[in-house]
């Protein structure tokens, strides 16, 4: 997230277009690539200091990937590095980085043949939440097959998954986000689907602008990938996993309406439930139409 100053002195905030991160080494073959793992105590120069004891060896960064502790007293890094015009043998580059000031530990995997990242399993969210990571391919034929064989059935569920995801989600802002700001927590559920591969997700508040009774969702790159044919149930998973993190963020309980698609991109409103309109859309999915203009 970067941030500039406007000209009344008010923060503005932009969401970066960053290129998805491969969990591969992006390197031609037997070119002595490696992957380095790095511990060191978390101080503002370590990382310099190791880049630039690469750079010293001639070892070209091909890529890295670094994070911090909960309490930000250790910091994590991973490098995938090209030995091939190096001055220095991929082990005695592992002791010249055990001697550096602030590193704790050191290790390292050749990476011509076995490709994939493993130093840094198990991926984590927030650090402490273990996460898996497969070809979104997979996610679409599971529900492609529960809707399938289960009908209106396979899709509730799905929509209702993500329901108890979305809400469980939500409650993870909580010690970060002041419950009053619930523009920050809509912020941060939609940053927390990009991460997490879900999608590009806008959430626009619809009337009543300063109000919370309904807004207009717009998910774009979603799980679905490229794929021009999809059905709108393949979306409940995900459009349940929003609605259920709304409705924890503004304690209400929201219906779906309107959901459409075009092309890649999927569009649908959640509108408050009365509460004598409550018990009738209990258990029910997300309403289809046929797609159009989202």
């Amino acid at each position: 997230m970067s941030e500039e100053r406007g000209p009344a002195g008010k923060d503005h905030t932009e969401r970066l277009p960053l290129r998805p991160r491969s969990i591969g080494a992006a390197a031609p073959r037997g070119n002595d690539v490696y992957e380095f793992y790095v511990r060191a105590r978390s101080h503002p120069s370590v990382l310099g200091r190791i880049s630039g004891a690469f750079g010293r060896r001639n070892v070209d960064i091909l890529g890295s990937h670094s994070t911090v502790s909960e309490d930000r007293s250790i910091g994590e890094i991973l490098f995938y590095v090209e030995l091939a015009h190096a001055t220095v043998k991929a082990e005695d580059l592992l002791e010249e980085l055990l001697h550096e000031a602030d590193v704790l530990e050191v290790k390292m995997a050749p990476k011509n043949r076995r490709y994939l990242e493993e130093l840094a399993f198990p991926p984590t969210v927030d650090g402490t939440y273990r996460a898996m990571i497969f070809p979104t391919e997979w996610w679409i034929s599971l529900a492609e097959m529960m809707c399938e064989r289960y009908g209106t059935a396979g899709s509730a569920l799905l929509h209702e998954e993500g329901l108890s995801a979305g809400k469980s989600l939500a409650v993870r802002f909580r010690d970060r986000v002041p419950d009053s700001d619930r523009a920050l927590f809509r912020e941060n559920l939609c940053l927390a689907s990009q991460a997490a591969g879900l999608g590009l997700v806008t959430i626009e508040p619809t009337e009543p602008r300063d109000g919370d009774a309904s807004f207009h969702l717009v998910v774009r790159e979603g799980t679905w990938g490229d794929r021009k044919e999809h059905s709108p149930k393949e979306g409940q998973f995900l459009v349940g996993l929003l609605r259920g993190a709304m409705e924890k963020i503004h304690g209400k309980e929201y219906a779906v309406t309107g959901l459409m698609w075009h092309d890649d991109v999927l569009a649908f409103d959640l509108v408050v439930v009365l509460p004598s309109d409550s018990l009738a859309n209990q258990g029910e999915p997300a309403s289809e139409t046929p797609p159009g203009k989202a």
